[in-house]
């Protein structure tokens, strides 16, 4: 009998350590995961951040364009 409950106790730690080690497992893949996505989202960020700068950088060449072309319209008005 004492043979017996040693065996279980031995057994039962055995099955804690697993399953410590198995939540350990679980939550490194969630941490693994979570980084993946997070930077995942920054990729996207600095990719719109990208875009963005190149559609303002767009915008003002456009706007400086128009108003060489409304200057050099109203020199030849006036002259």
């Amino acid at each position: 009998m004492r043979r017996l409950a040693d065996e279980y106790r031995a057994w039962e730690r055995l099955c804690r350590e697993q399953a410590a080690r198995a939540e350990s497992e679980l939550a490194r893949q969630g941490l693994e995961r979570s980084a993946e996505y997070c930077q995942s989202v920054a990729d996207d960020i600095e990719q719109a951040d990208r875009w963005t700068h190149f559609r303002i950088q767009t915008l003002r060449d456009g706007i400086k364009w128009r108003l060489s072309w409304v200057g050099e319209r109203r020199n030849k008005i006036t002259h």
